[in-house]
């Protein structure tokens, strides 16, 4: 334990030294890795596809706000698909503006959600992402969630999808009619919306509760809530196939979890200390939980010379 915790420590250090370099590599290095899945999955705009083009692109994202990468990701995902269609590219409009309505008013600066969602699915991770969500922000970044989620399920349908979305109709509303009926009909997606919404919930309300280790416990219990409602709804779906890579997943997830909330939140709960006091108006009981913080060690090298005689 006291080597993780010095290992966090050098970490923390390290970053806060190399901050102003250390950001805009992060930056770079997530853009970069989402407009080279979304052009795997949708790359009918042979310009866009170019790797020169997509690393200009994830360069000017590095040192611009996290807002930026989401509008550059999404105007490439609708730049590529009206290179397959004109109704593809009108619903991926229409979601796009929809969802910015309620992120802007709601999320704004949940940039990194709406980004490391679909990232999460990219990488077969997904199940972390609702119980980090509720254990770090709050229940309105489920409007983030849903955007990235959204996004997400709607590339992989034009990209599985491209023979029939390219033939030629001469009914433009009735095409866009039945994208839009083929996306809300998919059952997984909803199920995932479903669970990730209520873990986020379940996760929050946890994590606020007064609780020796409770973001362990939130974090145990968020992950139990996601598994069993997909469980549930993967036997109603009759997706019993898929169950077998939705566990390995969520075992994944369950680990990685872990690794970020003893980064972020490690305390000593065997140094507790409780605080009354009072103003004019107030008393106030205070439960103090210390983190654990531990000093890196030092190596200090003493030369011993021989005595001259």
């Amino acid at each position: 334990m006291s080597g993780l915790l010095e290992l966090r420590e050098k970490l923390k250090e390290f970053y806060g030294k190399n901050e102003m370099y250390i950001t805009p590599v992060l930056k770079f290095v997530l853009a970069m890795v989402l407009l080279f899945a979304i052009n795997a999955k949708m790359g009918y705009m042979s310009a866009l596809g170019n790797p020169i083009v997509i690393l200009v692109l994830a360069l000017v994202c590095a040192f611009l706000p996290t807002n930026t990468t989401v509008i550059v990701c999404c105007i490439y995902i609708i730049a590529n698909a009206y290179a397959l269609s004109l109704e593809v590219a009108v619903v991926g409009v229409i979601l796009v503006f929809l969802m910015f309505l309620l992120y802007f008013r709601f999320s704004p600066k949940d940039a990194c959600v709406v980004l490391l969602v679909p990232l999460a699915f990219v990488l077969k991770i997904p199940y972390a992402a609702p119980v980090l969500i509720g254990l770090m922000a709050t229940p309105l970044s489920m409007v983030s969630m849903c955007f990235g989620v959204i996004m997400y399920y709607y590339v992989s349908y034009v990209g599985g999808n491209a023979g029939i979305l390219s033939a030629a109709s001469s009914d433009m509303i009735s095409k866009i009619s039945m994208i839009f009926a083929s996306m809300l009909s998919d059952k997984m997606m909803m199920l995932i919306l479903i669970s990730f919404m209520a873990t986020i919930v379940v996760t929050y309300l946890i994590k606020r509760l007064n609780i020796d280790y409770v973001w362990n416990t939130a974090a145990i219990v968020g992950t139990l809530t996601n598994l069993l409602i997909l469980l549930v709804g993967e036997f109603m779906l009759n997706a019993a196939n898929a169950i077998a890579g939705m566990l390995i997943s969520m075992l994944v997830s369950a680990v990685i979890v872990y690794v970020a909330q003893f980064f972020k939140f490690s305390v000593d709960y065997t140094r507790t200390e409780y605080v009354q006091f009072e103003d004019d108006e107030y008393y106030y009981y205070v439960k103090a939980v210390p983190k654990m913080t531990v000093s890196a060690s030092s190596k200090k090298v003493q030369r011993i010379n021989p005595q001259k005689r």
